[in-house]
């Protein structure tokens, strides 16, 4: 596999302006989402459009407006598996963790099915 294989796409999601990436291999359906967004709406669509099959989630960091939007993805496409580093897994389950409870909006989503150590290659 070459960097020039890859195709990258970029969605910005909510108010927050948060950004969503989706990473495939050229000519494959199967791919990769990194950072989900709290509202994954035009990420879905994308996603659709482009007839995307999302086998992974990864999540850079346990905030909410990037986490969000797993329980979501997953609901629609349930063998996606959700990778996160360590130090944040806890995030995605812990509403002041994650920070989503100081706006008021306790929010979690699913557990990772892998925790990736610092430095661990994806």
């Amino acid at each position: 596999m070459k960097f020039a294989d890859l195709e990258f796409r970029k969605a910005v999601l909510s108010d927050f302006q948060e950004n969503a990436y989706v990473v495939s291999l050229a000519g494959r359906s199967d791919c990769v989402v990194v950072d989900p967004g709290a509202e994954p709406a035009p990420l879905i669509e994308k996603l659709r459009k482009n007839n995307l099959n999302p086998v992974a989630l990864l999540v850079t960091h346990g905030h909410w407006d990037h986490v969000g939007g797993i329980s979501e993805l997953r609901a629609i496409w349930p063998d996606a598996k959700i990778y996160v580093g360590a130090n944040d897994r806890y995030k995605l389950t812990d509403p002041r963790g994650n920070l989503s409870a100081h706006f008021g909006l306790p929010l979690t989503t699913c557990d990772a099915d892998v925790s990736l150590a610092d430095g661990e290659a994806f």
